[in-house]
This record gives C-alpha cells, structure tokens and sequence, in this order.
C-alpha cells in the first residue's frame, strides 16, 4: 500500500484519488453491461409481441376455416404451441408496428444516420480542434511542458468523441426496453448514462492528478479545452439537424397539413426524433465530459493557491461525489402513486441532491481544520513565503517565520489598510493577512452549499415553467388563438423574465460569496470554483430528467409517464448552461493574476495595452464590446445555416409529400451541417486570440467575463422559451384553445420553429462557445503577455490577430457560399405546388386577378364570375376556420 501511504499529498486525497478511479471505472463498465440487458428483456417482449400477433391471426384463420372448432380448442391449440394468450390490458402489445420493439420511432437506420452525425461531428472539431493545439506549441514554457500540453487537449478531444459514441451505444440500447418497464428505467439508465460520461470525464483527472499532483492544473486545463471543443461541435451539429427535423415536421407536416408529429406518416418526424436523440444523447454525454474536466481544472488551479492541498482535495472530493450520486440513483427507480408521476420524477432528483451535498457539506466542514494557518502548504510547493510583499527581498522566507507576526498583525487591520495604497503590492499584503483570518472548512462548506442551492432552484423554476399544467404554458397557448406573432412575444417575455429570475439568483450567490471572501478576489473565485463543483452534484443527481425524454416520450409508455418525462431535457439544459458559467468564471483569476504580475512594457501604448484593467480603459472596453460581438456573430451565423437547411428541408419534405412518399430521405444533412457549423465553432475558438492580440491582454479578463455573462443570459432565455413554446402546443393538441388544426395550433407551430431555432443558436451552444473561449483564453494568455514584453513587434502580434480574423472570414465565406434552395417565382406549373398551401375543399384555389399567375388559372378558363365568386367565398370560410380533415386524407391531390 505504498501508493498510498507514500503519496506526497497525504493517506486522505490517495484514497480520495483510489475511490475515484474505482468509482469511474465502475461507472464505465456498467454502463456497457446494464442497458443492453435492459433492452434484451424488451426484446422478450418485442418476440411475445409478434407471437400473439401472430397467435391471432391463425385463429382468426382457423375459425373462418373450421367455424365448429370452439375457442376452448384454440386457446389449447396455443398452449401446446407455447404461444401466450393477448392481453388487452398489456402495454407492451398496445402496439403493432413492424419494428422490433413496436416503436415508430425507432427505424432500422436510426443507429447509422446517428453515427453518421456523430462522425461529422468529430470531423468539425478535428478541423478547429487540431489546429488549435499546435497553437499551444507556442505558449512559453519546456518542451515536456509543451507537449504535455497539447497531449492532453488531444486525450481532451477523444474523450469527448468516446462519450459520444458511448452515449450513442446506450441510447439505441434505450430503444429496446419494453414500454412496461420504461417508467422504472427511466432512473436506471439515466442515472448509467451520466455515470459513464462523468467517468470518462473523471478518469484522466483521477491519474494526473496522482502523478503530477499540483501541477497538473495546466495539463488539465489543456485536456478540458480539448473536451469543450468537441462537445461545441456535437451541439453545432445537433442545432442544425434539429432546425431541419423541426421544419420539415412542424411547418409542413403538422401546420400544413395537419399529420401529427409522431404519426409515422409524417417525412420529417424520423428527422426530428433523431435530432433530439443527438442532442439528449451525445451531445449531453460530451457536455458532461467537458464540465467535469473545467470544473476539475478550475479547482485546482484557482483553489490549490488559496486552500493549498486541501484544495485539490475538495476538487476530487466533489468529483467523487458526483459519480457516486449518479450511481445510485441508477438503483433506485423513482415510482409513485398514479396521478403524481412528475412530482415523483422531481423528488428523486432533490432527494439524492440533498444527500449528495449534504454529505459532501458535512465532510469538507469536518475535514478541513477551522483555522488557515493550519492548512497542508508545503505538499504543494507552498512552504514558503515569495513575494516582496510580504518577504521584503527577492529570497523565499518560511511561513512558519512569518505566521506569528501575521496572526497578531489581524488582530488591528485597520491599521494597515489605511497604511497602505492600491498598488499590486499592497492587495498582496492585505490579502494575506485576510486569509490569515479566515475559516477554511466553513467558506469551502458554504460555496458548495451556495453552488448546489442555485442549480437545485434553476432547474425546479425551470420544471415550474414548462409544466404543461402551469399559468405560463396555458398563457402561452392562449396568446396563439391571437396569432403565432402574440404567442412568440408572450414566450418571449415570460422565458425573458424567468432567466431573469435565474440570473438574480446567480447575482445573489456571487454576491454573498464576495462578502464571505472579505474582499480577496483569488479566495471569491476560489468559491465560485467550489459553487460550480456543488452544481455538478445536482446536476447528476437529477441524472433521470437528462434522458428521460430521449426514451420514455414515446409511443407505447403511459401517458402520465410520458407527460413527467417530457420537459426534462430542458430543465437539466438550464442547470448545465448555470454550472459551465461557474466552472468559466475562475479563470478569470488565472488571467488577472497574469496580467497584474507581468512586467511593464517598452512604450506607453503598449503598456497600457498589459496593464489598464480599469473601467476607463479603451482594452477594457473594447473587450466588452467585442464579447457582445463574439455572441451575436455566433448567433447569427448558426441562424444562418438554420435557415439555408430549414428552408431545404421544408421544399424537400412537401416535394415528398406531392409524390406521396411517407420517408424523406435528406442524405446530404451530414455534409450540410458540417459546412454550417465550422463558422460558429471557429469563432468561439478563435476570438479570444483576437482580444488578447488585438486588443492587448487587459482586454482578455473583460473579453471572458462579458462572454460568459452574456451567454448565460441568452442561453438561459433561449432554452425557456423552446421549451415553453412545446408546452404550449402540447396543450393545444390535447384539445384546449381550439384544438389541433386550429389558428392556435397553426401560430402554436411557427412560434415552436421560432423559439427552437433560437435555443438551436444560443442555448447550451452559447455556453460551451463562452467556457471553450475562457479555456483558450487561459491557456493562450502567457503569450499574449511575452508577445509584449520581449520586444516583439506591436505589428506582428497584431498580425497574429489577423490572421486569426483571416481564418474566421475564410469559415464563413466556407458557410455562405453553400449550394442553397432556389425560392424565387418562376412562374411555371411546379412552383404552386411546393410554394402555396393546399385548398381544404380538394379544389384549385380561386383564380388570382394578378396578371403575373395568369399561368396557374385552370384550362377552363370559361368558368362564369358567380363560380368565381362561389369558390372564392368558401375558400376564405375555409381558411377563417383553418380546419382541416386529419390524417394522410386530408392532403390535397394536385
């Protein structure tokens, strides 16, 4: 037991490290063992299925043969066949459909167009991704160092890919579980399936830190750079064939012709299952990945100097619970009495969160000793004193030399702060002596509790919000009788003041963690590192809302099971969005401590450039401005691609249904989608590069703070608001309002294409895109700063910055000159079909006046002006009703 007896940072982190690496393991393995089994007994099922179909079919058969045969002899002729009896009360046999498990959702091809995605994926972030790497060969510092570096965003990089297509395995494994089992799996496999990505995302933290201790904050950061690139791509993919599934879905299928979206007779509902799969799915997995590794890192780089080793303790601690959370609530389903079905899926998330952090809480406050002096330094290279501050000399002085003088030194601060000035000097002298005054176990105890608190309360205000049965969602579905413009503003504001209510709230938490900090910037965003890592517990422990509605909203699963599960994707998104502004808003300690501590430049310009992180300075502010920039260019070039793919899929889906197709195929989404999503992910990576070139590395502190702020904002909103607008139309289609084929199911639809499309360009895209651009920015900071003070040429590390801007020009030109769908009048006979709407009564629409469609008058052009004016008058009573017949019938025949 030497390794762990013999580990420089002490018995208690080794069997910290130990219980991890097990626990990750564990949680990998399991992860591969337990859903295929889970999809095997469905399959049972699935084959008891097709036996009684088929057990009914030859009675039915024999009877029409042999009418004297009795049913007592039929039902002995199926036992001596083994062949079950059909219950009518069973759910599994609710369902006849050709595919294995009864599921309309689940096609043969599903598993490779989702592999296919996934592969395009891993395609994007292998263009941004390598690059970006051999970037980091630049950075100062040896040549182990620098390869480390880059091995690590590199291993960052798979282990985000081997999430993905994990978490892809899993989910077709998903696919397979019987719709009577569903409800009491929907907490076993979701709390499997953020084990395994946790695990993945924890296993490389776990060996690092062993070996390297303290000193793998920087390989680590490297290593979650790597994992958020790749899980920005998988999300950029996700945006894209999400926007074109709900295109073809809703627009055409559902409002124009009124085929609901899981009738297996709409073209683009396999679309639009498969882009919800990817996003819940790998997606979800890679943004696991991503946050445990920025989490870890940020803990260990912000916190080891502040808590010393009990801080790199507190970041595997928490990583610990985290995993052993998600595990167990894998054994526990989450059952309850009929009717209180979504209260009992949102009771297994609080219950084991409560747990979680009230035991993680617990053993920090008894782990940690109560005075700062007391703190494990020199494990960590922090035996000694080496700052002027404090030293008076350049030569490293013991802490033990100085701790005396310290401790009666706070006895009277007052004396010192009104002895001192604002010099960078002066705060370390301050902060010091602050520190020194402090109660470790408590703050660290308090920023988890803070942490997990704000995620715990997002994610239920977030559930109260989207609750179909709620004032918003009925608010919302009535503002669309008045129109789809009325229902978007009336989602908008209600989602606007609801992240309002988030960000308030996440106000509040900064705010009391600065007062608890007494003023010291390094120990505020030490908590806040800790706060993040309390929200991955919640996070996990809310594991069954992640998947639930990937595989338990289907056919097949009880209604209230179904109506539980649904919104859970979303409120999870809302937590995951809080949590990675936590986990990117320490950096900022790493970037400020950098600039502050740099020499001073050789003119003015450029030292004001280095230095002048005040309000007043034009860095400063061109930092905030090129932030809000960054988020508006991110937008609006995915938005772009949303549309050249949306309006694509919307000809080709009413192309299908003219030919009277039940399938689209639209093989070229991979391709597409690739072209669209290299411009977004380009520049989340590149425009830190900008801002700390550019505009000089003051810039970059008011550059990520901006970013990160701004993208909880918008992402927060955005999420709110899709999923809002769903709820509302979930409540039109079960009849309220006017129900389905309605003027309020018609606006319901286009302001669900809306809201989806803005969550598809901001949501939790715009949250990876600010913690992928604090990553970089961190990593990329040192040099910036030697880029200023070696005596490079101010023009060539602007040149830099220009090549930067180069390269994201180059992604977009890439993007916009993609082949697009022609929607110009060309006045021929194929034009009305694909761009006008079908007529309820079966006839051709009245004949318009306008002289420039006289191509698309009838041939009988004799028709007197009283069956004009008859046809045009029932016309305008069909669409003041917008009722239509329902189902395939309902197409008009052109």
């Amino acid at each position: 037991m030497e390794f762990i007896t013999d580990f420089a940072l002490g018995e208690d982190n080794a069997v910290l490290l130990l219980v991890l690496g097990v626990l990750a393991v564990a949680a990998i393995v399991l992860g591969a063992i337990i859903p295929p089994r889970l999809a095997h007994h469905g399959a049972a099922v699935a084959r008891r299925r097709a036996e009684s179909r088929a057990s009914r079919k030859g009675s039915a058969r024999a009877a029409d043969a042999a009418s004297t045969e009795s049913a007592e002899d039929l039902e002995a002729h199926e036992a001596e066949e083994g062949i079950a009896p059909a219950d009518e009360d069973d759910p599994d046999l609710l369902t006849e459909e050709d595919s294995d498990t009864g599921d309309p959702a689940v096609d043969r091809d599903l598993g490779r167009r989702l592999g296919s995605l996934v592969t395009t994926a891993t395609v994007v972030a292998g263009w941004v991704g390598v690059p970006a790497g051999l970037l980091l060969l630049l950075v100062p510092g040896s040549s182990d160092v620098r390869i480390l570096r880059i091995g690590f965003f590199l291993i960052g990089l798979m282990a985000g890919a081997l999430a993905a297509w994990r978490a892809s395995g899993m989910m077709m494994s998903a696919f397979g579980i019987a719709p009577s089992d569903r409800p009491r799996a929907i907490s076993r496999f979701g709390g499997l399936f953020v084990a395994t990505a946790l695990g993945i995302g924890a296993l490389p933290v776990a060996l690092s830190v062993y070996f390297m201790r303290e000193d793998a904050a920087s390989p680590i950061i490297a290593y979650a750079a790597g994992a958020a690139v790749y899980a920005l791509a998988l999300h950029a993919i996700a945006s894209l064939a999400h926007g074109t599934g709900h295109a073809a879905t809703m627009l055409v299928g559902s409002d124009e012709n009124e085929i609901h979206a899981e009738d297996e007779t709409n073209p683009g509902g396999p679309h639009l299952r498969l882009a919800q799969l990817l996003r819940r799915g790998p997606a979800r997995a890679a943004t696991l990945v991503a946050l445990t590794a920025a989490l870890a890192a940020a803990g260990i780089r912000v916190s080891v100097p502040v808590f010393a080793t009990h801080g790199l303790g507190i970041t595997i601690l928490a990583l610990t619970v985290a995993v052993a959370v998600a595990l167990v609530v894998a054994l526990f389903p989450h059952t309850g009495r009929e009717g209180r079905e979504r209260t009992a899926l949102r009771a297994g998330q609080l219950v084991p969160a409560l747990l979680g952090v009230g035991g993680m809480i617990a053993g920090v406050a008894l782990w940690l000793p109560s005075s700062y002096q007391n703190l494990r330094f020199t494990a960590v290279g922090m035996g000694s004193f080496t700052d002027k501050a404090l030293t008076g000399s350049d030569s490293p002085v013991p802490r033990s030399d100085l701790q005396s003088q310290i401790t009666s030194a706070i006895s009277d601060m007052s004396q010192w702060i009104t002895a001192t000035d604002e010099s960078h000097y002066a705060n370390t002298f301050l902060d010091t002596l602050t520190l020194y005054g402090t109660h470790p176990n408590a703050l660290a105890a308090l920023g988890l509790a803070l942490g997990a608190v704000i995620t715990l309360l997002a994610q239920l205000l977030a559930a109260r919000v989207l609750d179909p049965h709620q004032s918003a969602s009925l608010r919302a579905a009535r503002s669309s009788r008045t129109g789809g413009a009325l229902g978007a503003m009336t989602v908008l504001g209600t989602a606007a003041l609801a992240a309002a209510g988030v960000l308030a709230l996440g106000a509040l938490v900064l705010a009391v963690l600065v007062v608890l900090a007494e003023g010291v910037p390094a120990l505020a965003l030490s908590l806040v590192a800790f706060a993040g890592l309390g929200g991955l517990v919640v996070i996990t422990a809310s594991a069954a809302l992640h998947t639930s509605g990937a595989f338990a909203d289907r056919p097949g699963t009880a209604e209230p099971w179904r109506d539980a599960s649904r919104t859970g994707g979303a409120e999870t998104a809302v937590g995951v969005q809080l949590v990675a502004a936590l986990a990117a808003l320490p950096f900022l300690a790493t970037i400020v401590a950098a600039v502050a501590g740099a020499s001073r430049a050789k003119s003015v310009w450029e030292d004001r450039a280095l230095h002048a992180m005040t309000p007043d300075s034009v860095a400063v502010l061109g930092g905030i401005a090129l932030g809000v920039v960054t988020i508006a260019l991110i937008a609006s070039s995915l938005l772009h691609g949303l549309r050249r793919l949306g309006v694509a899929a919307v000809v080709e889906t009413r192309a299908a249904i003219l030919d009277g197709r039940d399938t689209m195929d639209f093989d070229d989404l991979p391709l597409t989608s690739r072209r669209a999503a290299l411009a977004p992910v380009a520049i989340a990576a590149l425009m830190p590069v900008v801002a700390g070139f550019g505009l000089g590395p003051s810039a970059l502190p008011a550059f990520v703070g901006t970013l990160v702020l701004a993208a909880l904002a918008t992402a927060v909103a955005s999420t709110l608001a899709a999923g809002l607008s769903t709820s509302s139309v979930r409540v039109i289609e079960s009849g309220r309002y006017g129900g389905p084929g309605s003027w309020g199911h018609s606006g319901a639809l286009g302001t669900t294409v809306l809201m989806g499309g803005l969550r598809n360009a901001l949501g939790t895209f715009i949250s990876m895109a600010a913690l992928v651009g604090s990553l970089i920015g961190v990593l990329s900071v040192a040099s910036m700063i030697n880029a200023m003070i070696d005596g490079t040429n101010e023009f060539l590390r602007w040149g830099v910055a220009l090549v930067a801007l180069l390269a994201l020009g180059a992604c977009w030109l890439y993007e916009i000159t993609a082949p697009q769908t022609d929607l110009e009048d060309d006045f021929g006979e194929d034009s009305k079909p694909l761009f006008s709407r079908a007529e309820d009564d079966g006839e051709d629409a009245a004949e318009s006046t306008n002289p420039l469609l006289m191509d698309w008058a009838d041939d009988d052009e004799e028709t007197d002006g009283a069956d004009a004016s008859a046809r045009a008058g029932a016309a305008a009573a069909s669409g003041s009703s917008r009722r239509k017949k329902k189902g395939r019938g309902a197409k008009k025949k052109r």
